[in-house]
């Protein structure tokens, strides 16, 4: 009794606050339910925590390439020596005779005038000056409709003309060549020029002869109204022999 009464006079003294007044055994109490409370929430948290779920890696893929044997060198057969080339046999020079050298006399030519008579020298003829030709006037050309019937009568003019100026070479009446040659010409005031192949004959013969034909016949002067004009005419020379 006397304890508990010094206690609490002790206690009533002090100036700490009601701290004290809790009994010893209800703090142990108390510390053994937060000990409590705190492992049961370490548990929980320990119990929603995610699980650790290994993430799945891909095989990496490694391909071994086979390392090529390296090809074996070719080995050169080795070139055989070529034999020495013989050595050219030199011949000895043979010694000079000596021979004595000539005496030269030097003559010292003396200069000789003579007296020279100019005779009546004809006098030059005259030079003339060399004149270039002049250039061709270039030819005149006329434009314009053509009649026909002037076409056809000149044309009919210009057959009869290559045809009493045929040429027959004499090897193609040998070998009894036949044959019809197309040509093509250009007509201007009774001359011809371009003068071209085109229809050919299968004998280069009749060909060239048509050509000649051609080359040598006298052609006839156009009508008043074609002359000055550029024409063309394709004609049937044929070579035909008569039996």
């Amino acid at each position: 009794m006397e304890d508990y009464i010094n206690n609490s006079s002790f206690n009533n003294n002090s100036h700490n606050d009601g701290y004290n007044k809790i009994p010893f055994g209800y703090a142990i109490l108390l510390g053994a339910v937060l000990e409590l409370v705190l492992v049961a929430a370490a548990i929980l948290i320990l119990s929603h925590m995610p699980k650790y779920v290994p993430i799945p890696q891909k095989p990496i893929m490694i391909s071994l390439a086979a390392i090529p044997t390296p090809p074996k060198p070719i080995v050169k057969p080795k070139p055989k020596p070529t034999p020495p080339k013989p050595r050219p046999v030199v011949k000895p020079k043979p010694t000079p005779i000596p021979h004595p050298k000539p005496h030269v006399v030097k003559h010292v030519a003396q200069k000789v005038f003579k007296a020279v008579h100019v005779k009546n020298v004809p006098p030059s003829p005259a030079v003339h000056e060399i004149v270039p030709p002049s250039p061709r006037p270039t030819p005149v050309v006329e434009h314009g409709p053509i009649n026909p019937s002037l076409i056809a009568m000149l044309t009919g003019e210009i057959r009869q003309k290559i045809k009493s100026s045929l040429v027959y070479p004499s090897a193609a009446k040998a070998m009894r060549m036949q044959g019809k040659v197309k040509v093509l010409f250009t007509y201007y005031n009774g001359a011809i020029s371009k003068i071209k192949i085109i229809r050919a004959s299968q004998f280069s013969l009749l060909n060239s002869g048509a050509i000649k034909t051609l080359e040598l016949a006298n052609y006839p002067m156009p009508p008043k109204k074609l002359r000055n004009r550029i024409l063309q005419f394709s004609i049937w020379i044929r070579f035909k022999l008569h039996r």
